[in-house]
């Protein structure tokens, strides 16, 4: 076997696998889309292509009693400030660690990593405990 022949069997491989994987991925935004038009009870049926089509989901999701405008502006803003966030924090952070050369700078930097290995669900209840006694809970600020 030739190595253009090994070349052409390797990108046929690739492409097929990176094919399998795009199909994956817009299997689930299918459905998603797909679920959008149908009725309320047809919504957990296996059909892809909806038996009834409805635009009624829209009308209650644009409805008086949903305010959906602010519910997607508080999820943007939201969105927006922690993204901000993590990144100024995470370049400063980043940057400290790169190239400033300070005394004991390998021992923080693997006790960030060590915080990093904590799952969020273990610190969810402590985090819930001091949002509580600072009267936070309802407002954006511990978010």
């Amino acid at each position: 076997m030739t190595r253009q022949n090994q070349k052409l069997i390797l990108d046929i491989v690739s492409y097929a696998l990176l094919l399998l994987g795009a199909v994956l991925m817009v299997g689930p935004f299918l459905w998603m889309v797909s679920t959008t038009f149908k009725l309320p009870g047809d919504q957990f049926t296996k059909t892809l292509i909806p038996p009834t089509f409805t635009l009624n989901n829209f009308r209650e999701l644009f409805s008086v009693d949903l305010n959906f405008p602010l519910l997607f502006w508080n999820s943007t803003y939201i969105s927006i400030l922690i993204t901000a966030g993590q990144l100024l924090t995470c370049s400063m952070a980043a940057f400290c660690f790169a190239v400033v050369k300070f005394k004991g700078r390998d021992v923080l930097f693997t006790a960030l990593l060590l915080t990093l290995l904590i799952p969020p669900q273990v610190t969810l209840i402590p985090n819930f405990i001091i949002i509580t006694y600072l009267h936070l809970i309802g407002t954006s600020v511990p978010l």
